[in-house]
């Protein structure tokens, strides 16, 4: 027959059981823990990369991107309403000032042309014309005034005669009265003919005037005309190579439609953007570093435009010394646009971790196979250096290589 067992008996039983299996899940987490600790606290030499923290000088830069364009560039429009005959010159080739790059028909234009220069050659001969009729008439009332001067002549020696008559008592004193009527008649006459002169020479000199004015807006509008002719022989504006042609033989185009674009190949500018909190210092004459990949040029800010938009500043770099850089239109580039020069700062090269000014945790080595996480203060920097604010002192040497994945370890070993 089986013995009862006690309850306490039991219970410690129970109790002991519980004991073992916590002990044992306990060691079990303890090794995971250890082991996965063991394992982030190393890593392998070959993973890192090095650099010394340095001092000197820096130039802090503000980085922005750019697209290369042509440093001269011209779009050829249409001058006249028109379509194309021939095309001389196609995209890719090279020419040079005044070269004939495409025909437009010019039919109507040169009917224009003619049309205004018949119109001038008949403004000038209205106004000869004019003269002659004026002159004519001109002439006719010198010659009446001088015919009425001679008879007012005569009339003073009758009056005269009469008064002597009539002081010898041949005469009567109606002769008198009337000789000296029919004289003072013709000095009115006369006075009358003089301001019909005066009249007469006012308004040839008016429509003298109005002609003229007349035939100079003909000349001008003629002008205007053959030089809208000579305009339509669309021809290079400039040294360079041809990068668009619009348009083929037999299309119509409009008055002010771009034909052709001509390049200058020789000589770039950078078409460059950043934020608008930056605007004070994106000032022209400024100093700006173009960067692509490894190469970099020397470049300056020649114009900014007064607006931003969409919170953007536009301005255009040209570059000094860019030769090496084998730019070509279109290219999308780095520019970094020189803010400041910080004399004798402490200076790390860029590391990929940085986003700007501010605090950032960096792995610092301590003898020869421990890394030690440290927090520093980064200020600005440009395409090669950062400045250090505080937190690293020349002569230590930094992890640069990507150690976002050890950043919960404040020490490291090295194997």
């Amino acid at each position: 027959m089986d013995k009862k067992i006690p309850k306490e008996q039991l219970n410690r039983e129970r109790r002991r059981k519980l004991i073992i299996i916590g002990a044992a899940a306990a060691a079990v987490v303890a090794a995971i823990a250890l082991a996965t600790n063991t394992m982030r606290k190393t890593v392998d030499r070959s993973e890192l990369e090095f650099a010394t923290v340095g001092q000197g000088d820096i130039e802090i830069s503000i980085s922005c991107t750019g697209r290369v364009a042509p440093s001269r560039e011209e779009i050829v429009t249409s001058p006249i309403a028109s379509r194309i005959v021939e095309i001389y010159h196609y995209p890719g080739d090279s020419v040079t000032a005044g070269t004939p790059i495409m025909k437009l028909d010019l039919n109507d234009t040169q009917a224009e042309v003619e049309k205004m220069a018949d119109n001038r050659s008949m403004a000038a001969l209205a106004i000869e014309q004019q003269h002659l009729t004026d002159r004519n008439q001109i002439d006719d009332i010198l010659m009446r005034i001088k015919v009425k001067e001679m008879e007012v002549d005569k009339l003073k020696v009758e009056v005269e005669n009469e008064r002597y008559l009539d002081s010898l008592g041949s005469g009567t004193g109606d002769r008198v009265r009337q000789s000296l009527l029919s004289y003072k008649t013709a000095m009115l006459e006369v006075e009358q003919l003089r301001r019909q002169l005066v009249n007469i020479e006012s308004s040839a000199d008016m429509r003298k005037r109005t002609g003229t004015f007349e035939l100079g807006i003909a000349q001008r509008s003629l002008d205007a005309q053959s030089r809208l002719l000579n305009n339509a022989r669309i021809l290079s504006p400039l040294d360079g190579v041809i990068t668009i042609v619009n348009g083929s033989v037999g299309q119509s185009v409009t008055r002010g439609d771009a034909i052709a674009t001509i390049a200058d190949l020789t000589h770039f500018k950078v078409d460059s953007e950043t934020s608008d909190n930056y605007a004070e210092l994106i000032q022209p004459g400024a100093k700006a570093i173009v960067s692509i990949g490894k190469k970099r040029g020397l470049g300056r800010i020649i114009s900014v435009k007064p607006q931003s938009s969409n919170g953007l500043v536009q301005f255009s770099v040209a570059l000094v010394e860019g030769d090496s850089l084998k730019l070509r239109p279109g290219l999308r580039v780095d520019v970094h646009v020189v803010s400041e020069l910080i004399d004798s700062a402490v200076i790390i090269p860029n590391i990929q971790s940085y986003s700007g000014p501010g605090q950032y945790n960096i792995y610092v080595l301590s003898g020869d196979d421990e890394l030690k996480l440290r927090t520093i203060t980064l200020g600005g920097g440009n395409y090669d250096h950062i400045e250090v604010i505080s937190g690293l002192t020349p002569g230590e040497t930094i992890v640069t290589s990507n150690m976002k994945k050890y950043q919960s370890h404040n020490n490291l070993k090295i194997k």
